[in-house]
């Protein structure tokens, strides 16, 4: 297995009953990254060992312990938040809603988040959903989201957009653009 390893002290205190509580915490700064941070949507798995101290009149430290069996935690954020207002702009006989999220939209390992985009227009039984789609099929190089509607609706017709993560935790409904 590669990658860094990292070793602490920490004071242990015998608890009964055969129990060595510790705490660790993890603050993500490496020396060669001190901006370092576990990622979102990742699982990060420790074992841990303990090295004995010296024998009594010795300067040796002691033998290590066997590694424990190992512990995992997945970093999980915070349900998603509404995406930021964007546009709806006819363009070529078809409607180009464009949005931005100040959260990356990336569910790493976990998953994709998905991007479900609703129309409403003026005349209330003509709207309804345009689709649902993964959040990287939309994401432009500057970072912002795209999505072509061929369907040209009315004039004062509403795009509405709500992100739904990895978990499958919905993020408020966001009204992104209104065609004139």
């Amino acid at each position: 297995m590669g990658g860094a390893y990292a070793f602490a002290a920490v004071p242990l205190a015998f608890a009964g009953a055969g129990a060595w509580p510790a705490t660790v915490v993890d603050r993500g700064a490496t020396p060669w990254d001190p901006t370092l941070r576990l990622a979102d949507w990742s699982t990060y798995t420790w074992r841990v060992e303990v090295q004995g101290g010296p024998e009594p009149g010795s300067t040796v430290p002691g033998l290590w312990s066997q590694a424990s069996a190992p512990a995992s935690r997945r970093i999980v954020p915070d349900p998603p938040g509404g995406v930021t207002l964007g546009s709806a702009t006819v363009v070529a006989g078809q409607v180009e809603v464009r949005f931005s999220s100040v959260e990356s939209l990336d569910g790493g390992p976990a998953g994709s988040f998905r991007v479900d985009v609703y129309r409403r227009t003026p005349d209330p039984t003509a709207g309804g959903p345009v689709g649902s789609y993964a959040a990287p099929e939309l994401r432009q190089p500057d970072g912002s989201y795209l999505l072509r509607d061929t369907v040209v609706p009315p004039s004062g017709t509403t795009y509405v957009v709500e992100v739904t993560d990895p978990l499958g935790r919905r993020g408020p409904r966001v009204v992104v653009g209104t065609v004139t």
